[in-house]
């Protein structure tokens, strides 16, 4: 649901797949799961790493883009994004890397008329906030990442639920100054 069509003052509604966690391992499609959301009038939906149920494969539960396709065409009205984990906070994950290729392929082919929208969750990466060294890198392998969905016209996301404020901080700063007009946000 875009803008233009929601009534006025209204705002979407929506849920991470991650709360259907339990629901997945017992069986249940995440098909069936997105189809009771859109009943309930729910049209947001993050889509987890880990709880995408048979639209991941491997040890490390990556996106199948191809499959996820499919969610698109079965639920034509529905806000897909898709959130991966991973060091994104640490400086060393390059653009090629596998999984964030992956998550990059999965929100291009879950846009449905919407930008691409890839959300980097880093619960691994322990920030040295005296360290303007850990501030550089994480600015400089954000910036790579962030470039990597301006050339596909994505939105990307940062979580940063183990790294304090103050260096969180630091690191938005100098990866908006080093994109400089790139950069929307």
């Amino acid at each position: 649901m875009n803008s233009h069509t929601m009534p006025e003052g209204a705002w979407p509604m929506g849920l991470v797949s991650n709360c259907w966690r339990v629901q997945l391992e017992n069986g249940v499609s995440l098909g069936v799961l997105i189809a009771e959301a859109v009943r309930r009038k729910l049209t947001v939906i993050e889509l987890r790493q880990g709880s995408l149920g048979e639209f991941e494969s491997g040890p490390h539960n990556v996106p199948d883009a191809g499959r996820l396709a499919n969610l698109v065409r079965e639920f034509p009205k529905v806000q897909f994004n898709v959130a991966i984990a991973g060091p994104y906070l640490s400086g060393s994950v390059p653009r090629s890397e596998s999984l964030f290729v992956a998550g990059r392929d999965a929100a291009m082919a879950l846009a449905n008329g919407h930008r691409p929208h890839l959300r980097l969750v880093d619960l691994q990466t322990q920030a040295e906030p005296c360290l303007d060294s850990s501030v550089e890198a994480a600015a400089r392998g954000l910036v790579e990442l962030t470039e990597a969905m301006i050339e596909v016209e994505g939105t990307l996301s940062i979580e940063h639920s183990r790294q304090p404020w103050p260096w969180f901080d630091s690191v938005m700063t100098a990866a908006r100054r080093k994109l400089g007009a790139q950069c929307s946000w």
